[in-house]
């Protein structure tokens, strides 16, 4: 009995000392706005303690059609250039000859589409040749700490719009048990 008590006692003293890591956002939702539109990015957790993603929202405040240019948009990570988004249902093959589509927003409508850099993704290791369990091997990456962000580029008429929204992602570890 005594042995019992001893080890419960160890227990509960190493999972009280575990630390976690507490992912935060300054701010947690960047805008910005033009006479063209309105932007808004906000890092997303999905189902992971830790960032992994962006949502974009882009409301066309004109009266003609902007499209979105994923083959210029860029994720930024502390000031630089850092490779290309991606999203569910992208065609990989156009991934290698920057022919991803734009998505098209009309007059007076917004969009939302969730995104996460290329370089941040993460592939199980593959059991199978089939697409759909392909898909399902492809896991996005923990976004690191520091500065990250888009290059946003709109395009309308023939005009080409630039635009840089940036979070600060911090990481800060601390006691479980304290909740620090």
């Amino acid at each position: 009995m005594k042995k019992l008590s001893i080890l419960t006692v160890i227990f509960f003293i190493l999972t009280g000392c575990a630390t976690t890591e507490i992912w935060t956002s300054r701010p947690e939702i960047q805008t910005t706005s033009n006479p063209f539109f309105n932007a808004r990015l906000k890092p997303l957790t999905q189902d992971f303690n830790y960032y992994v993603a962006f949502l974009l929202k882009v409301e066309n405040i004109t009266g003609n059609p902007i499209e979105i240019d994923w083959n210029k948009c860029r994720y930024l990570l502390n000031g630089q250039s850092n490779g290309i988004f991606v999203f569910k249902g992208i065609d990989r093959s156009t991934l290698k000859d920057s022919t991803i589509p734009t998505d098209i927003i009309p007059p007076g409508k917004a969009f939302s589409k969730e995104i996460v850099p290329y370089k941040m993704l993460a592939r199980a290791i593959l059991k199978s040749t089939r697409r759909d369990e392909d898909e399902k091997s492809i896991y996005p990456g923990p976004l690191p700490a520091g500065k990250n962000g888009i290059l946003l580029v709109i395009r309308q008429n023939g005009k080409e719009l630039r635009k840089i929204l940036t979070v600060q992602i911090e990481v800060a570890k601390t006691n479980k048990d304290r909740g620090n």
